[in-house]
Order: structure tokens, then C-alpha cells, then sequence
């Protein structure tokens, strides 16, 4: 009685809660048919020969890494404030924070990936010599370049999803999920005879971009969120991705040239996107944002 400690009938909201459950169950499953990528994938690799699992495995993860380090904490963030946003139905608000979160991801996710390709060759061949040659770091290289359209793809869909998810939408996360896990299971199987190890990655890039779109399309239509300067900032990251893939990709084996054109990049990135660079360091560093 002193700490004012009383019992509540749980079930007194039971309406709501069993939807809420309904919701989340749905959101799960979805989840948990999704990450079935990652046993098929592992099955796939293990037809090649041995030692291709372990190439593909410290590639993937180095990338999944860097990609999860920037992404979680800006869309953990963005999750609690699109989950304020929504019930009040504050469409510009979720409008500016998605495309800010987005801008800004996509910012750091490039910078990180252009250093990470300078250092990528010499970080592998002092960690792992004498158990890799150039020869597995080469493939490696290439591993991941093949991965990056992929995790481009992933960050354009989060915003998306994340809103789907916040709409309580469970059962069109469940129908996008089976969709992309059928489409990848189908792409992989007819193009590893033909692109063999750099099948898995663009079997993901291709399911995953299903999914992104699928999303997109959904939160658009009934928010209509996407607007000029959105297309228009995908446009152009979508451009400097594409540059970052073919310049490291041609120029894999001129390490001096490769470094200075990845340089010039990267000042032509800034130079061109110099306004939104100093916008995302505000956002990033905005009080109470994230510390």
C-alpha cells in the first residue's frame, strides 16, 4: 500500500492486445523466413570447393560489419520517431526524417566502403598471411564488391519497411518475406552454374531489391513520401555506388592508381554533395538525436 503497488486485469484490453500479438507474430515469422537466406546461402557455397565457405564468410561479414556499425543506431533511432509520428499522422515529419536518415546512411555507408577498399587487400594479407594468398584475397576483393548493391539496396528499403512495421502491417511483412525467399532461392539456383561463386551475392541483390521495392511501393502509395529531392539524392548515391564498383573492379591490380582515382572520388563526392555532407553531421550530431 505505502509504494502504491495495485493489480490490473491484463486482459482488460484484450482486444488490443491480442491485435498487437496478431501483428507481431505475423512481423516474426516474417523475420524468421527471411533469414532462411543465410542456411541456403551456406548450402550454396558448399558445392564449390573447399575453403570457398571461409572466403565468402570473412567477406560477408567484414561488410555486414560496417554495414550494421552505421545503419542500426540511425534506424533505431528513426524507429522511435516514426512510431511517435504515425498515430499523430505528421506525414511531413515522417517525410523529412526518412529522407534525412536515409541521406545520411547512405553518406557514411559510401565513405566507409571507399577507405575500406584502399585497406581491404593489405588488411586481409597481414591478418590471415600465410593461410590466404593474393590469389583467395583477390576473390575476396571481388566478394565484395559483388556485395555492395546489395547493402545499397538494404538501406534504400529500411526506411520503408521500418514504417510498414510501425503501420502494424504484420501480414504484408509475412507476403513480402515468402515472396523473397522464393525469388532468392530461384535466382541462385539458375545463375551458380553459370556465375558460380558470385551467384549468392547478386541472388541476394536481386531478391532483396523485390522486398525494397515492394516496400517502397506500399508506404508510398498510401503516404506519398518520396518526392524530388528524394529521387534525386538516390539518383545521384545510386551513380557514385555504381563508380566505386567499376573503378575498384577495373583497377583492382593498380593499387597506386586505384587509391588515387578512389581519392578523387571521393573529393568529386564531396565537392558535388558538400551541403548534404554538413546537413548529415548536423543530424548526426543534433542533441538528443545520438550520442
Amino acid at each position: 500500500k505505502k509504494f502504491k503497488i495495485f493489480f490490473a486485469n491484463p486482459l482488460k484490453r484484450k482486444k488490443e492486445i491480442f491485435h498487437l500479438l496478431k501483428q507481431n507474430i505475423l512481423i516474426r515469422f516474417g523475420g524468421i523466413i527471411w533469414s532462411l537466406s543465410l542456411p541456403i546461402m551456406t548450402n550454396a557455397l558448399s558445392y564449390f570447393p573447399s575453403g570457398y565457405i571461409t572466403l565468402f564468410s570473412y567477406t560477408y561479414r567484414f561488410i555486414s560489419v560496417l554495414h550494421d556499425i552505421i545503419k542500426i543506431p540511425l534506424f533505431q533511432v528513426f524507429y522511435l520517431k516514426i512510431s511517435e509520428y504515425l498515430p499523430k499522422n505528421e506525414i511531413e515529419k515522417i517525410k523529412d526524417t526518412s529522407e534525412e536518415t536515409m541521406r545520411t546512411t547512405f553518406f557514411l555507408f559510401f565513405i566507409s566502403l571507399l577507405f575500406s577498399l584502399i585497406i581491404f587487400k593489405k588488411f586481409f594479407l597481414i591478418l590471415f598471411s600465410p593461410k590466404l594468398t593474393t590469389q583467395h584475397i583477390s576473390i575476396m576483393y571481388f566478394i565484395l564488391l559483388s556485395l555492395i548493391p546489395y547493402y545499397a539496396i538494404f538501406i534504400f528499403e529500411s526506411p520503408f519497411a521500418n514504417i510498414t512495421i510501425c503501420m502494424k502491417k504484420g501480414l504484408k511483412v509475412l507476403q513480402i518475406s515468402i515472396v523473397y525467399i522464393i525469388l532468392y532461392f530461384l535466382f541462385l539456383t539458375s545463375t551458380i552454374n553459370y556465375l558460380k561463386i558470385y551467384s549468392v551475392p547478386f541472388s541476394l541483390f536481386f531478391a532483396q531489391t523485390y522486398n525494397a521495392f515492394s516496400y517502397f511501393f506500399y508506404v508510398n502509395k498510401k503516404m506519398k513520401i518520396m518526392d524530388k529531392i528524394m529521387m534525386k539524392n538516390l539518383f545521384e548515391f545510386s551513380l557514385f555506388f555504381l563508380f566505386l564498383i567499376i573503378l575498384n573492379f577495373l583497377l583492382e591490380n593498380k593499387d597506386s592508381f586505384r587509391i588515387f582515382l578512389n581519392l578523387f572520388l571521393f573529393l568529386t563526392f564531396y565537392l558535388k554533395r558538400k551541403n548534404e555532407i554538413y546537413d548529415s553531421i548536423r543530424f548526426l550530431m543534433r542533441k538528443g538525436e545520438i550520442k
